[in-house]
Parts: C-alpha cells; structure tokens; sequence
C-alpha cells in the first residue's frame, strides 16, 4: 500500500522545482516496521531561455539539473518474515512437523539516498545531443543472508546489516549524419562507470557467501575462493597458494582469499545506429561491459559426451 503527493513549480520557464513524498507499506516486515517515508527534491535550469544566451549560435538545448532522494527497497527477501514458518520433515524415519524459519520481526526496509547532477544539451540544430551525469547512491539498512549456527537447525536469516556506496559517471551522445524530413541516419552511444564498495556491515566485517565474500572496502560480489598454483609436474597433484603465498598440495578452506575481482563490471554501455525512413526505422544495439569477472567452474564438473562414435571429454 502506498500513500504519494507529487508538487511542481515552474518559474518563467527558466527554472522548475519537482518535489515529492510517499508512504509505502509491505507486509514482508512486521507491523512496527511495515511503513516507510521516503521523499525527493529535483531542480533543473533551462539556461537556453537566459538573455545572455540570446546571441548563442551553438546550443539548441542547455539544461543544468539536480536531485537528491531517498527510496526504499524490499525487493529480494521473502514475505510474512515477522513470523516463523514450520513445514513437514522426518525424525526416525518418522513424519514429523520442523520449523522451517526463525521469527523475523526486526527486519526493516532497505534505504537508499540518491544525489546527482547533470546536463543535458544538443548543439548545431539538434545534430548532436547527449547527457552527462554524475550520481552517487548510499543504501543504508542493507539486506544480508546472514548463515545461522548449524545447531540452529536453520539456514539463514535476512538481516538489515549494512552500508553500501555506488558513484559513477553516466554519459550519453546521438549524431545524426543525415537528418531531413523524409530519411535520418543516426549513430548513438552511452557509458557508464561505477565505483561499488561495501562500507559497513553492522557488527562483523565481513559475511562468506560460498565462493563470494560480502566484506567491508570491497565492491559486492568480490570472489572468495583458494588460489591456484597449478600442478605439481612429477605426481600429477594439485597445487594452491595458502595465505601467506606459499605453495602448498594441502587444499584449506581456510587459505581463500579475495583477490579476484568481483562479478558487478565497473564499465558497461553500449552503442548503435539508427537508420529511419518516412516513419519506418531500423536499428542496431551493442553493448559491452568491462572489468568484472566470472566464476570458472571447469576445473569442477567434467563430463564424458558420445559423438559420433567418439569420446569427447569436455569442461563445464
């Protein structure tokens, strides 16, 4: 359920103000969390409309723009957490009725708080436009799988355990190359880069999360795994470093470390064409990303395929 006002001002068409403020509620929190308020401030100037622009025989469009907010997020946690769950097992061979989840009544809506500033801009009668931005995003209250003691008899417990900063660049530019009433031709393009880091994780500084590690000064989705150090040529035995870089064949959970890049890419974006003809229009779309990095698993999972009368061993 949610409760929303939207108020907008505009001064002189130079200058205009956006505001707003809502309440949401959700179920998947208990009653003395279930309603958050969150709000938003956004401004822009249309500097083109200034009389010192008049002259200007450059811009077609020059708007300089900000905002700052908060939002709110329960996206990624189940519902009805306030209460625990039970379901059916086996105890002796037995049927039997266990308890499936713990009671989770403190858990809070996850909360961001938004800042950006940028502009948007076309030049040489709309030939050229784009948008330059700069943003930078704060998300307190983090939902955290936090694993619960084995004794417990449980899994995991959503937690709101922390702290998590996003800044970057955001660009974007359109040319067109042929541009008339009846055919345009455009090539287009947009980047993105972002700095992800984990800021702070309430009582512990960091959560294990199979082959990720969820730790503070780290980007999310940092990979968490021994590293190895090739085969030992006169045996055939696998070889790993242990903390301190020593080569070692004794494989230690213990000797993981976090050094591995994460699987959130830093740059990504992407680039294309637009080809339109009296309203009919084609267009390409590629896009590319960088500096992240995928788990491998073959040196986990083989398996044995017949083809053609052939053994084929392949890796996945």
């Amino acid at each position: 359920m949610s409760y929303f006002t939207v108020v907008k001002y505009g001064y002189d068409d130079r200058f205009k103000l956006d505001l707003s403020l809502r309440r949401d509620a959700s179920n998947r929190f208990a009653d003395a969390n279930k309603w958050g308020t969150f709000w938003s401030a956004g401004a822009n100037w249309n500097v083109m409309n200034e009389s010192f622009m008049a002259d200007n025989k450059i811009f077609t469009t020059l708007i300089l723009r900000a905002s700052i907010g908060t939002t709110g997020n329960q996206a990624g946690i189940g519902s009805f957490q306030k209460e625990a769950t039970w379901g059916t097992g086996q105890y002796g061979g037995n049927p039997s009725i266990v308890q499936v989840s713990n009671a989770n009544p403190n858990l809070q809506w996850e909360e961001g708080m938004k800042k950006n500033i940028g502009f948007d801009f076309s030049i040489l009668n709309d030939r050229i436009s784009g948008t330059v931005e700069y943003y930078n995003n704060y998300t307190s209250k983090l939902f955290i799988e936090q694993r619960l003691p084995l004794e417990s008899g449980l899994g995991s417990l959503d937690v709101n355990a922390g702290k998590m900063s996003n800044k970057g660049i955001d660009l974007s530019l359109e040319g067109y190359l042929v541009k008339n009433d009846n055919v345009s031709f455009s090539l287009y393009g947009n980047f993105n880069y972002n700095k992800n880091r984990i800021e702070d994780l309430g009582q512990v500084t960091e959560y294990v999360l199979g082959t990720s590690i969820v730790r503070e000064g780290l980007p999310f989705g940092s990979h968490y795994a021994v590293e190895w150090a090739g085969v030992n040529p006169a045996n055939g035995q696998p070889l790993y470093y242990d903390l301190n870089g020593n080569i070692t064949n004794q494989y230690s959970d213990d000797d993981s470390v976090a050094k591995f890049g994460s699987y959130e890419p830093v740059y990504s974006g992407g680039f294309g064409s637009r080809f339109n003809y009296k309203g009919f229009e084609i267009s390409t779309l590629f896009t590319f990303a960088a500096e992240y990095f995928r788990y491998n698993n073959q040196t986990f999972f083989k398996k044995i395929l017949i083809l053609h009368n052939t053994i084929k061993i392949e890796l996945c």
